[in-house]
């Protein structure tokens, strides 16, 4: 009888320790999720996403399979697969952090290099930075497949401060109004705009 209490509150301890495992995986796993999720967050919804130009879209194709009505660039523009977890390592490397103020490569922890950057910001408040060189392959549309943001364009950067931002990009239709989202997210992590 005694072994018999011994072996089932053993037993109990494992189900347990399963059971609290599971929990963390699911509350981490959700986390995650939520963190990098292109969901959006209320506080931009009031001022609308950006849509990608119609006659863009078919632009991470090969020509020969694009629309009839695509307008864009000659050469296959790269996506990051939301579904693909290297794109996603890929597409993290251009996350920054923005801290008081100031803005942080999210690879290195440094303060971001100065210079005319393009962003892109999801629709969960994150942005990414990149630089374009000539043709290169990489748009404003490469970060969400081509899906509606919350902000994109240009902002120059000095000592880590941003200094100007723009909504010039030539995928998304952008508007003041969602420019706003932009703006809005950027002085929640401190940052002064003139």
């Amino acid at each position: 009888m005694v072994a018999r209490r011994l072996h089932s509150a053993s037993r109990m301890k494992n189900v347990d320790f399963v059971f609290a495992f599971a929990v963390v995986i699911a509350v981490s796993s959700f986390a995650r999720a939520d963190e990098f999720s292109p969901k959006t967050d209320p506080k931009y919804a009031d001022n609308g996403m950006a849509q990608m130009k119609p006659c863009e879209r078919g632009e991470n194709l090969p020509a020969n399979q694009r629309p009839a009505d695509y307008c864009g660039h000659p050469y296959v523009v790269t996506y990051f697969d939301l579904n693909n977890p290297k794109d996603e390592a890929e597409r993290d490397s251009y996350r920054v952090s923005i801290i008081d103020g100031v803005v942080y490569n999210s690879d290195t922890h440094k303060v971001y290099p100065d210079g005319d950057v393009f962003f892109v910001m999801d629709p969960s408040g994150n942005f990414y930075l990149f630089e374009k060189d000539g043709d290169a392959p990489l748009h404003h549309s490469s970060f969400f497949d081509g899906n509606p943001i919350a902000a994109g364009g240009e902002m120059d950067i000095e000592g880590g401060h941003i200094k100007k931002l723009t909504m010039h990009t030539g995928h998304y239709e952008m508007t003041e109004k969602i420019l706003e989202n932009a703006k809005e997210a950027l002085k929640d992590d401190g940052v002064k705009l003139q």
